[in-house]
């Protein structure tokens, strides 16, 4: 598997169409279809995607296999020495082969190579699946958050961490 950073806004436009057809599919059951477009909207548009980069707040790559983009994955630098993993989706034919974990040690070596002392990230309490994944790769859950959306929807989440 390949992975490429986003530079440009054929890239942003890619990332976006992929989270249009993965996102809904992937919380359909437990995340209405509502609150998944709303979502969407607010942060996965090319042009909000190009910004959040711009301003130095995130970073995007896209995740190719066979000459084909079949994920993308999202890091944020907020805080000293903190990396939070905010995004890694994969098209549905291609989750469970081996590239979420792929992504995941990338992400490891880009947080070793900035001196990022720990990863956090924030998943449903319902998404068993990544949960299950998280803890296998030395992520804790630290905290349960009950976070209320602009659209008026809560979601129940945990926040995960990996110290390195």
């Amino acid at each position: 598997m390949q992975i490429i950073k986003a530079l440009n806004d054929l890239d942003y436009q890619k990332i976006e169409a992929l989270a249009f057809e993965i996102i809904p599919e992937y919380y359909l059951d437990y995340i209405s279809l509502e609150h998944s477009l709303f979502f969407l909207n607010k942060y996965q548009k090319a042009p909000i995607i190009k910004q959040q980069i711009i301003d130095g707040y995130s970073l995007y790559y896209l995740l190719k296999t066979n000459f084909r983009t079949i994920g993308y994955l999202g890091i944020d630098f907020h805080r000293k020495h903190t990396m939070t993993l905010s995004k890694v989706y994969l098209l549905k034919e291609h989750r469970g082969h081996g590239f979420g974990t792929k992504a995941l040690h990338f992400v490891m070596q880009q947080a070793k190579k900035r001196n990022v002392k720990v990863i956090d990230l924030i998943t449903n309490q319902k998404n068993k699946t990544a949960i299950r994944f998280y803890k296998k790769h030395g992520f804790e859950i630290t905290e349960e958050l009950t976070q209320e959306h602009e659209d008026g929807y809560a979601t129940q989440d945990y926040k995960m961490i990996k110290s390195l």
